[in-house]
């Protein structure tokens, strides 16, 4: 599989929050780090945050736009959905927000993604205002916690 199809496959996994396929396709040194929030997790985490996301945003959706080949694999993707259950980010240092019903939408995030050996080693978001999990919880009207020094 090529890398931007990989990456495809990564996105389309967090949308549907599939973890046996991220389990798959992420290395089990996996980083990620977004640093609109300084949010960084390895493998369980990540997928602990998914799958918390997916239960309380039932229609989240990942938008793929302008993925292109190169080390690192680079593109953009835009995140949306509506709060619909209990978004808990406890396990990660975030908030537990009760549903609000609000849909939010996220501005396109670039990112980049490291891939070796058929798998996924290392995913960075760029910093865009109004993104990550505090332009999320901002959007729904909870509590942004404080950046991590």
């Amino acid at each position: 599989m090529e890398d931007t199809e990989l990456v495809k496959e990564f996105c389309t996994a967090c949308e549907n929050g599939d973890t046996e396929r991220l389990e798959r396709i992420l290395a089990d040194g996996y980083r990620f780090h977004h640093r609109a929030d300084d949010r960084r997790a390895g493998k369980r985490e990540f997928i602990q945050m998914i799958t918390r996301l997916k239960r309380a945003v039932p229609d989240l959706r990942f938008d793929v736009r302008e993925i292109r080949p190169g080390e690192p694999v680079r593109g953009k993707v835009r995140l949306s959905g509506s709060h619909k259950n209990t978004l808990d980010l406890s396990t990660i240092g975030g908030p537990r927000v009760e549903s609000t019903g609000r849909r939010f939408e996220l501005p396109e995030e670039p990112g980049e993604w490291r891939i070796k050996n058929g798998l996924i080693q290392e995913h960075k978001v760029e910093n865009v205002p109004g993104g990550g999990l505090a332009g999320i919880l901002d959007q729904l009207g909870a509590k942004v916690p404080a950046q991590r020094p």
